[in-house]
Order: structure tokens, then C-alpha cells, then sequence
């Protein structure tokens, strides 16, 4: 039986509220926090990171990045991937949880403050690979990648203030499903 029948039948009913009505109490407890958790739809975000677009000093490289990040509610899972860093990535050995590839707060232009490292897989050379991380976002930092203010950063050896940077802006799609990119940073090389 249905909730609206519940209702319905409650209203000409009180036997049937009386018989039904601490079970539809206890359906609608239930299922409230999953009715909160659906009323947030996920949001995508991009981000392509190159060494033209690091605040502190444009890094010289040919090195890149491609990242996506998937916001719901405020739990923010990141996948991405890079290649040809001039050198490893800065930390891989000792600390492979975050190993130079830096979730940060700061807009365009801004050099940032670090908030969560993610952790990354690399290739022989440790100059190309991918990384990953999945974190829950307080409600200032949801805001703040609403706003546009979060971006990611790799740190090589070679480039210690960061050898590649992006902002990350929300992946919009028209209504044929035509990806639209957002306003900000060089997107691409070209």
C-alpha cells in the first residue's frame, strides 16, 4: 500500500489511523533520510591542469592533467590522471597518500591553501599516472567549490610550488547532452 492511501483513508478513517498510523509514523522516520539525501542531485566538475595556470610562478612544462570530481551532498570524489611531469612527484616514497597532488581553497590566480592530498599511482617513471581521493566536505568547503574557490595542484621535485594547477568548474551539459565547459582557467593547451 501506497503512503498516499495512508493518507486517503485516514482522513474518513480514524480506525484505520489508529491501525495504521504509528506504521506510517515509522515509514515516513524511515525514510526521511533518504528522501534528504535525494533532494541534492550529484554535480560534476573538471578541471584541466597545466603549468600556465600555477598562481605562485607559471611552471615551464609540457606536463598535464585531466581531472573529474563528482559532488553529492557534500561527499566530493576525485579521478584524474597526468602525464609528463618533468620529474616524480614530490613525495611518492614517503608518503603515498599524498604524494604532491593537492586539493586546495583558492580562485583563480590564488595560490591556495592545501585541504586534503589524494593518492596516486604512477608508472615506472613516476612522471605520468593517475590519482584519486574521496572526501567529506564541510559546508564551507561544499561552498566553496560551488563558487568556483577550490582547485587542484601537483607538486614535482623539480617544481616544488606546484608544476601543474586547475580550477575545478562545473561540467554543464545543454539539453542534448552537449557538454558546455565553464567560464576560468586555460582549459586546454591549444
Amino acid at each position: 500500500m501506497t503512503v498516499s492511501y495512508y493518507f486517503n483513508n485516514a482522513i474518513g478513517g480514524k480506525t484505520l489511523m489508529r491501525r495504521h498510523g504509528f506504521r506510517l509514523a515509522l515509514l515516513l522516520i524511515t525514510l526521511a533520510p533518504g528522501m534528504a539525501n535525494t533532494a541534492t542531485d550529484p554535480k560534476t566538475y573538471h578541471a584541466v591542469l597545466l603549468g600556465a595556470n600555477v598562481a605562485s610562478a607559471p611552471a615551464d612544462t609540457a606536463a598535464s592533467a585531466q581531472v573529474t570530481a563528482l559532488l553529492h551532498d557534500r561527499t566530493l570524489s576525485v579521478h584524474g590522471s597526468f602525464q609528463g611531469l618533468s620529474s616524480p612527484l614530490r613525495d611518492m616514497t614517503d608518503s603515498p597518500d599524498n604524494p604532491g597532488i593537492l586539493l586546495q581553497e583558492g580562485g583563480h590566480g590564488e595560490a591556495g591553501t592545501p585541504l586534503y592530498g589524494l593518492a596516486a599511482e604512477t608508472g615506472p617513471e613516476s612522471e605520468s599516472g593517475i590519482f584519486h581521493g574521496r572526501f567529506r566536505l564541510s559546508l564551507t568547503e561544499a561552498q566553496q567549490l560551488r563558487d568556483g574557490e577550490l582547485h587542484l595542484k601537483i607538486v614535482s621535485r623539480d617544481f616544488p610550488d606546484g608544476e601543474l594547477r586547475g580550477q575545478l568548474i562545473p561540467l554543464e551539459s545543454d539539453t542534448q547532452g552537449r557538454v558546455l565547459r565553464g567560464q576560468g582557467e586555460q582549459l586546454s593547451a591549444d
